[in-house]
């Protein structure tokens, strides 16, 4: 230590400014379709973590299960992200992204749905399966905006923009779904969050690949 200060103070560290600035091109983004879409995607994928992480322990304390219990459903509920992201991804880069993505909206809306007929416990293990579904879309959405936007320039003043959607959905959702509660009960909640994963699935086939 004492020699690397005798160095730097014989010869001092030069400051360096390094300027590296992109302009954010919101209007190149949403007029890109390919982009609105995958933004639209993303927005959906985050609701349903809202769900997840939001609604489901809220459900959970409110029909008298643990917080004990919840951790472990939440726990239970990471394992096929853990598991499925990457065989996803492999079969995705050889048959292509938007059937997938489609697939797993599609999975968590028809799971989802079936909830307005199962007891609490039953509600709860079936959205905890129904995160399946997130492992078809989580690892394939952020690769097909790099499989869109293939210049570098472009990703450094276009990837921050599709990032919004994240913050944006965890804005625009829970309010939504915090509505619902005020004048439903969660089963009429789930049917609706079961909608909007139709609806996203028929969206992710607007995809080009």
């Amino acid at each position: 230590k004492i020699l690397l200060a005798l160095l730097i103070s014989i010869e001092p560290l030069k400051e360096t400014i390094t300027k590296n600035i992109q302009k954010i091109k919101f209007t190149e983004y949403f007029k890109n379709k390919q982009l609105l879409t995958l933004y639209l995607v993303q927005l959906g994928l985050t609701a349903w973590f809202a769900t997840l992480y939001n609604f489901l322990p809220l459900y959970a304390n409110d029909n008298g299960f643990s917080p004990k219990f919840i951790g472990f459903v939440l726990f239970a509920a990471v394992i096929p992200l853990i598991f499925l992201e990457f065989p996803i991804g492999k079969l995705a880069d050889k048959n292509g992204f938007r059937k997938y993505i489609s697939f797993g909206f599609m999975i968590i809306g028809l799971f989802t749905l079936t909830t307005f007929f199962a007891d609490p416990l039953a509600t709860i293990v079936i959205i905890t399966i129904a995160t399946i579904g997130a492992a078809f879309i989580e690892p394939l959405t952020e690769a097909y905006f790099f499989e869109e936007v293939r210049v570098k320039e472009q990703e450094e003043s276009l990837y921050p923009i599709y990032k919004t959607s994240q913050e944006a959905s965890s804005i625009i959702f829970p309010l939504i779904f915090s509505t619902i509660l005020l004048f439903y009960n969660f089963k009429i909640l789930f049917v609706v969050v079961a909608i909007f994963m139709f609806i996203f699935s028929f969206l992710a086939l607007k995809l080009r690949r």
